[in-house]
């Protein structure tokens, strides 16, 4: 009986370790592959679930953007300023000399640059250098912006030497921009 025992418990112990072979070759067969996908499946899951959140965002900043460009078009669509050609050179350093004339400046150097181009316009630079007060360049300044809005200030200098009197001149340099018709 002894024998008969240790026959069953031999064949009890292969059984459990077939089981386990088994079950050890399943799961690296079956289960593991499996779980692995499953993790390799929640990564891309993420990833896309990122990805979609991107878009979004992009697509909101997208639509941000158009409407700004739209509200830009239409701004520019209704603007008033036209600009006039670069061969008016003489007409517009004559009007600005009296412009500055009837602000109380007194011009000593004007004198234009190079004619730049960009994609709709050109612009001129104009050098302007004199005497005044202060109160006369701000006058001066003030009136040209609502004058001609086609000009802009890129430069301005004013330097008084003598500051005890007041109302004493100071010495200006302005570099102006005007912008032209292409």
């Amino acid at each position: 009986m002894k024998a008969a025992g240790l026959k069953i418990g031999k064949i009890y112990a292969a059984g459990i370790a077939a089981c386990a072979a088994l079950g050890a070759g399943a799961w690296f067969a079956l289960v593991g592959p499996t779980l692995a996908q499953r993790d390799k499946d929640d990564v891309s899951r993420h990833q896309l679930s990122e990805r979609h959140q991107k878009a979004a965002d992009l697509n909101a900043a997208l639509a941000a953007t158009r409407r700004q460009v739209e509200a830009a078009n239409a701004s520019l669509s209704q603007a008033t300023i036209k600009l006039q050609p670069a061969s008016d050179l003489n007409s517009r350093l004559t009007k600005l000399t009296d412009l500055a004339t009837s602000c109380g400046l007194t011009i000593d150097e004007m004198r234009p640059g190079v004619l730049a181009d960009a994609s709709r316009f050109q612009t001129l630079p104009v050098h302007m250098a004199g005497t005044g007060t202060y109160p006369a360049c701000a006058k001066f300044l003030h009136t040209l912006r609502q004058t001609y809005p086609d000009t802009g200030v890129e430069f301005l200098e004013a330097a008084n030497s003598n500051p005890a009197p007041q109302g004493s001149d100071a010495t200006f340099r302005f570099d102006l921009v005007w912008y032209t018709k292409r």
